[in-house]
């Protein structure tokens, strides 16, 4: 009948389309899982469980399993230095918003090794503004943040050069080109 020929297209053109986005996102994940940034998605609940974590987690040393089923708990990778900074933060950002924002803060690798990270996390909230997502992209700036740290010790080297210059020309007075005579010729 013609029912039963509208119904099987239009279960085929459904089929179709979920498979068109299935192929869309193999694709995402095949380029986000080749990329540095980690993505994650934790629920909201104390320790922040991960509801989903890519592949490249491996690079810290771990499986993203072991975050999925909760045997690694996120927060705990956290630097115990940090933590009540970034809980504070996170409950300003679910009270108050802004929704979007980044943090910066660093992880534990398996190894043990402290890493620096870039948080950008958004929240998605329900009609009754309640947090229901916590979405984020880490990515390693560990080199940034050392690289900065040379800049401050190179800047701190040339602030005591100045004061010693300046302690030593009130002292002794100012510092004088050395005077050469000319060579004569015998």
């Amino acid at each position: 009948s013609a029912t039963t020929a509208l119904i099987f297209y239009l279960v085929r053109q459904a089929l179709l389309a979920q498979a068109a986005a299935e192929r869309g996102f193999f694709e995402v994940s095949r380029i986000i899982n080749r990329s540095p940034v980690v993505t994650v998605a934790w629920e909201n609940a104390p320790g922040w469980p991960v509801r989903f974590v890519n592949e490249t987690i491996r690079q810290w040393g771990y499986e993203p399993e072991d975050l999925r089923s909760g045997q690694i708990q996120f927060a705990n990778l956290m630097h115990p230095d940090e933590v009540q900074q970034i809980e504070a933060e996170v409950a300003r950002h679910f009270a108050q918003g802004p929704d979007d924002y980044n943090q910066e803060y660093r992880l534990r690798t398996s190894s043990g090794q402290w890493i620096w990270v870039n948080d950008h996390t958004w929240l998605e909230r329900n009609a009754q503004g309640e947090v229901t997502g916590i979405y984020g992209v880490l990515q390693d700036i560990s080199n940034q943040k050392i690289a900065e740290a040379r800049q401050e010790d190179l800047d701190l080297l040339a602030e005591s050069a100045r004061l010693i210059v300046e302690v030593k020309e009130n002292l002794l007075g100012p510092i004088r080109e050395p005077q050469t005579r000319p060579v004569m010729a015998a």
